[in-house]
């Protein structure tokens, strides 16, 4: 079992979901040994905006990320394969497993769920406002959290907040909320794993 626990947490106009990884600190050493040898930066080598990088997000800045790579193949994200799937992949289904336990009786629902993609915060990155389309739910799993780095801001009803959660936790949130990752003004790097799934009938 990769998931101690899986609760519900109240939010602003709904319920987000929480697991708490088995074992984070032996996985989170191989992730990053995954993430240093894959992803590239979303910003120029100068540290500005890379005008010529029509895949760059937003105006952000995210010094090494893989979100990208898939979406050059221009093709379905799922063809893409990241380096670090083996080891996620049984932590990332046992969470959506008990996230659907919590949802709906079993076998009322069929997950789509798309690749996964990492994203490391140095000093200085900033992910802005955004939601995430064509999903119903949406996960993040913090792989490195120090308290000198910033937590995700939610936004609904015009209210922005932000959910209690620490390094080696997964949340999971409907996908229409508006979220952002604010500036990383500390030294110290966070570093996430986010992945998106479907909900479907059956019969559908």
């Amino acid at each position: 079992m990769s998931i101690l626990s899986t609760i519900p947490v109240d939010a602003v106009g709904g319920t987000f979901y929480i697991s708490t990884v088995k074992d984070h600190a032996a996985i989170k050493e191989k992730l990053l040994e995954k993430f240093a040898a894959s992803g590239r930066s979303m910003d120029g080598p100068d540290g500005s905006k890379d005008e010529n990088n029509e895949n760059s997000m937003h105006n952000d800045r995210i010094s090494r990320t893989d979100w990208d790579m898939a979406h050059q193949l221009q093709q379905p994200y799922q063809t893409y394969q990241p380096n670090y799937l083996d080891i996620f992949k049984p932590i990332m289904m046992e969470h959506i497993m008990n996230v659907m336990k919590l949802i709906c009786p079993p076998g009322k629902m069929i997950v789509d769920t798309q690749t996964p993609w990492f994203q490391q915060y140095e000093r200085d990155d900033v992910h802005n406002w955004h939601v995430h389309s064509n999903c119903a739910f949406s996960s993040i799993y913090y792989v490195e959290l120090h308290k000198e780095t910033p937590n995700t801001l939610f936004s609904m009803f015009n209210k922005i907040f932000s959910v209690a959660i620490e390094e080696g936790c997964i949340i999971t949130f409907p996908s229409f909320y508006s979220h952002s990752s604010p500036s990383n003004k500390s030294s110290l790097r966070k570093s996430v794993i986010s992945f998106n799934m479907n909900l479907r009938n059956p019969t559908s």
